[in-house]
């Protein structure tokens, strides 16, 4: 077993190597790292002023990334089961706990990093794309309403130790979110009764991806709201079995597509008069160009 110190040294030593290899390709525009099993810290790449894209990957130790190239647009970290959050300074604290700096990253997935705990967002004011997705310790995600302009958002599950949905309130909300925001997808876990009421005031969203809310027996009525949609996607519901009234459903008249997918009480109720058993929630989407119940 290697002792503390003789890991630090090999961690290092690692990060050390990756920092002479950036040093030697300063045009480098696309970064992609996979597998670096001891480095702790992605090193300071503010000398990669062309550096456009940058994906890490299965690097099991890494802990942080520093954030210093004005230029990066594209930020990836994937699969990484240590990772806790971005350093704007070799010196400085993560941006789980600081504001101050800003980047001009434009799209920002954080996949399967289950040791972020707080994420803020405060500094990445240009963002378009945001994924946030299976990091199952995160319990905190705080600043989405400095978003002015994103347009797809996707995030979730979280730890199954919430109760609620770390979203936005609605008076944070703010008019460019709701005005800016056109893709959402969401995803739930057992503990969750209910989708975030602030989706609601969404009113410019075009496509919505709801997966794994098994607490969920019904939609709500609110969904009307949503004049915009175009496309709705249940996945994963197994416990929903009704849809909003058929009034509301009605009031989306941009709606063109809806699947729903591993929902078997909603799919039951949801088949054709004939070929139903029971209640049925037919009526309220039969007048969908596209519905995609296999």
């Amino acid at each position: 077993m290697r002792s503390s110190s003789s890991s630090s040294s090999s961690s290092e030593k690692e990060e050390e190597e990756v920092e002479r290899m950036l040093g030697k390709n300063e045009l480098l525009e696309s970064l992609t790292v996979v597998g670096l099993s001891l480095m702790r810290c992605f090193p300071d790449f503010s000398g990669l002023q062309f550096l456009r894209s940058l994906e890490i990957s299965d690097c099991e130790a890494l802990e942080r990334c520093l954030l210093l190239s004005p230029s990066l647009q594209i930020l990836r970290i994937i699969d990484c089961p240590q990772f806790q959050g971005f350093l704007s300074s070799s010196s400085s604290s993560s941006s789980s706990s600081s504001s101050s700096s800003s980047w001009g990253v434009e799209e920002l997935r954080l996949v399967n990093c289950p040791s972020i705990l707080r994420l803020q967002l405060h500094g990445f004011t240009e963002l378009r794309d945001l994924r946030v997705e299976d990091c199952a310790g995160l319990q905190s995600l705080e600043g989405l309403q400095s978003l002015h302009i994103i347009e797809s958002l996707s995030i979730g599950p979280f730890s199954e130790e919430l109760n609620d949905f770390p979203f936005l309130d609605a008076e944070g909300m703010g008019d460019h979110l709701i005005s800016s925001l056109h893709h959402l997808d969401i995803y739930g876990w057992c503990r969750l009764k209910s989708l975030p009421e602030q989706i609601q005031y969404l009113s410019r969203l075009k496509s919505f991806y709801i997966k794994d809310f098994d607490g969920i027996e019904d939609l709500p009525e609110w969904f009307g709201k949503l004049k915009s949609l175009e496309i709705l996607a249940i996945c994963g519901c197994k416990n929903l079995t009704r849809l909003p009234s058929a009034n509301e459903m009605r009031k989306l008249t941009s709606l063109r597509t809806l699947q729903i997918l591993g929902c078997p009480l909603l799919k039951e109720r949801c088949k054709p008069p004939k070929k139903r058993s029971g209640s049925s929630e037919w009526h309220k989407i039969s007048h969908i160009s596209h519905v995609y119940i296999p």
